[in-house]
């Protein structure tokens, strides 16, 4: 859990010094796959693994918005997570990629 909190806490842009891009997306990856990890699920591991390239150009689409409205999302993941709240967890984390999903989907121009 530490480890989580450490990785989340890195990715903070109100820290100083700001995160930079390149920093926040690796931050942003390892956290993913830390959650993915310690979730026993090697087949989403993995998944996101495959996906690292694809996720990376979306990362370059950074924008300190996004990255606030990001670490909202994942302050809340870690809460449940902490909690040992699995239902909340899981809700945060599907809450978080919804609207991953919709922020990726702004940039495609639809």
């Amino acid at each position: 859990m530490r480890a989580l909190e450490g990785v989340d806490g890195q990715m903070d842009n109100r820290r100083s010094p700001a995160p930079s891009h390149v920093e926040f997306a690796e931050l942003d990856s390892e956290f993913h796959q830390m959650i993915a990890r310690g979730g026993g699920n090697n087949r989403i591991a993995e998944s996101l693994e495959r996906m690292h390239t694809h996720l990376h150009i979306f990362r370059f689409c950074f924008r300190r918005e996004i990255a606030d409205e990001a670490m909202g999302e994942h302050a809340d993941i870690v809460a449940a997570i902490k909690a040992r709240d699995g239902d909340a967890a899981e809700a945060a984390m599907r809450s978080h990629i919804e609207k991953s999903y919709s922020r990726l989907k702004g940039f495609g121009g639809e």
